[in-house]
């Protein structure tokens, strides 16, 4: 790893320098594996179902010099995912995909648009608030496959996103959320682990958030007041990823 060369946002996470140069070679790593430098510019196969099986969205920026981007996901039923994207492997012709990498790769895809063309604003700034609603995770959610899957996922994160997340707000955890969420902790590194704010209810979190974003920028659904006729489709960033998916698609079919 050269040295002159680390990213900042991996300088200013760590004062280490041993630990710099490992997560800075974890991160070229991460962009080798995924074809970062060209992700943006080639076809997107598995966009579509991956959207419908594990519904996320950019939503808004929130006000402010330091306001972040703001995300809305609802996780949950991976194995479902899994199973999806295997059939749609077979259905186009590629039965060898690895349906793990194909959502990781679509999870690097739409976090590199967001950085790359939405908000470019170095560090402090260019950081995340995510909404992530569990009310579709079940127990089915820990079996063996799908936690190898949650710790790919989370290993990706901790390499190519670094000081990306602002905060993490669970909304609608269930029943077995904190079973899940301890049997997960291990996958997570202490320092999202503070990042994460688990709230019982939506009072609790428009209470939490608003301290974060102007309410006008968090979805109705979660206790906003946006005025997105379909928060999961309306938003101009998100528009523009789906259309990017589209035309990357279109090209590749020629």
């Amino acid at each position: 790893v050269d040295v002159d060369g680390i990213p900042d946002r991996i300088l200013r996470s760590t004062d280490d320098p041993e630990r710099r140069v490992e997560k800075a070679r974890l991160f070229a790593e991460w962009r080798e594996r995924f074809d970062i430098d060209f992700i943006l510019r080639t076809p997107k196969p598995y966009f579509k179902i991956i959207k419908r099986y594990y519904p996320h969205a950019f939503h808004m920026t929130g006000k402010g010099q330091n306001a972040c981007s703001i995300q809305i996901e609802k996780p949950g039923q991976f194995g479902h995912l899994l199973d999806a994207v295997r059939r749609e492997a077979e259905e186009i012709g590629r039965p060898d995909d690895d349906p793990v990498h194909a959502v990781v790769e679509h999870v690097s895809f739409v976090m590199t648009f967001l950085f790359e063309h939405i908000d470019t604003r170095p560090w402090p700034r260019g950081k995340t608030i995510r909404i992530v609603d569990m009310s579709r995770l079940g127990m089915n959610d820990i079996g063996f496959e799908v936690f190898d899957f949650l710790r790919v996922m989370s290993q990706v994160s901790k390499r190519a996103f670094v000081e990306r997340i602002h905060k993490i707000y669970i909304v609608h955890p269930p029943a077995s959320f904190a079973f899940i969420f301890n049997t997960c902790k291990p996958l997570i590194s202490e320092r999202t682990l503070k990042q994460i704010v688990v709230c019982s209810t939506l009072d609790e979190f428009t209470s939490k958030v608003k301290r974060e974003a102007d309410l006008s920028s968090v979805p109705r659904e979660y206790g906003g007041s946006c005025e997105c006729a379909d928060c999961w489709r309306d938003c101009d960033r998100e528009r523009r990823l789906r259309e990017l998916a589209r035309e990357l698609n279109a090209n590749g079919a020629r």
